[in-house]
């Protein structure tokens, strides 16, 4: 008998760490509003910036998975970004202030733009790494459990905008402006103050090979190489005639694990999704 989803995940640390990609994609939500509504109340309004800087994100996510992979951890590239979230925050409401306080228009405009860049940098090296870093949390989990979590993760972005729209139908307009940099700085800052509570606790694996040293490889042993060396004797039962990449495998005589082609043809099969999600960011209002 199968257990349902809500249950499927065992580790109170990976539904922690599942709590702060949501919380995280509420900040942004919110905190997005904020940003375009205090923009557009001055005479700068309908800047394109803003929404270039949003479709940054999704192009930057595996500059900032290699990132983390290779050369600096993903502990380390998701503690980063969550600062850099909350100082973006942060330079939010100093821009506020500027705006009608000191009355400083300019002001206030560049202290945004640097705080949205700083969100839009922040944001995208949290959630490009944040899966597989709650992934290392359930270490020797089943597959059904592993599945589960993936769910959760993106049923993060429907919770979260479900939680702003109903924040826009009972919070009058009036006072929907500030409650959006109230939630978005109570977003960031309970995934900073559990973060550093217990950081101890959390799984965190070791730097992984160059994966893009290994794509190369691969790619240029198939190129080099168009029938098998050295082919073990179990494989001429197999009823499929192996591709050029799978040429590279140890069984066809190449120098590569299985594992390591099958992570490059999964690369390639991702392609076309990763693809459809930049053109579809780009069509967001």
């Amino acid at each position: 008998m199968e257990i349902p989803y809500v249950k499927a995940i065992s580790s109170q640390w990976a539904v922690m760490v599942l709590l702060w990609d949501i919380l995280m994609y509420c900040q942004v939500v919110f905190l997005r509003h904020y940003t375009l509504s205090s923009i557009n109340s001055s005479n700068h309004s309908g800047w394109p910036g803003i929404d270039v800087l949003y479709c940054l994100i999704f192009l930057s996510f595996p500059f900032f998975g290699l990132l983390a992979d290779v050369w600096v951890g993903r502990y380390r590239i998701i503690s980063f970004g969550l600062l850099l979230c909350f100082f973006s925050w942060l330079m939010s409401g100093i821009g506020l202030i500027l705006k009608y306080v000191v009355d400083e228009e300019y002001a206030f405009l560049s202290i945004f733009l640097v705080g949205y860049v700083l969100q839009t940098i922040g944001y995208t090296s949290f959630k490009a790494n944040i899966i597989q870093y709650n992934i290392d949390q359930l270490v020797g989990a089943s597959a059904y459990e592993l599945s589960a979590l993936i769910y959760w993760h993106s049923a993060g972005v429907p919770i979260s905008f479900a939680l702003y729209l109903l924040g826009r139908c009972l919070i009058p307009e009036d006072y929907f402006l500030c409650a959006t940099f109230i939630v978005a700085g109570i977003s960031v800052s309970s995934v900073l103050v559990s973060h550093s509570l217990f950081k101890h606790r959390l799984e965190n694996i070791t730097l992984l090979k160059n994966p893009i040293k290994l794509i190369v490889r691969v790619l240029c042993y198939a190129r080099k190489h168009k029938y098998p060396e050295n082919r073990s004797a179990l494989t001429y039962w197999e009823e499929e005639a192996p591709s050029r990449l799978d040429l590279g495998k140890e069984k066809y005589g190449g120098p590569f694990t299985e594992e390591e082609v099958e992570d490059v043809k999964t690369i390639f099969r991702m392609l076309p999704l990763f693809i459809s999600i930049v053109v579809y960011s780009l069509t967001d209002e």
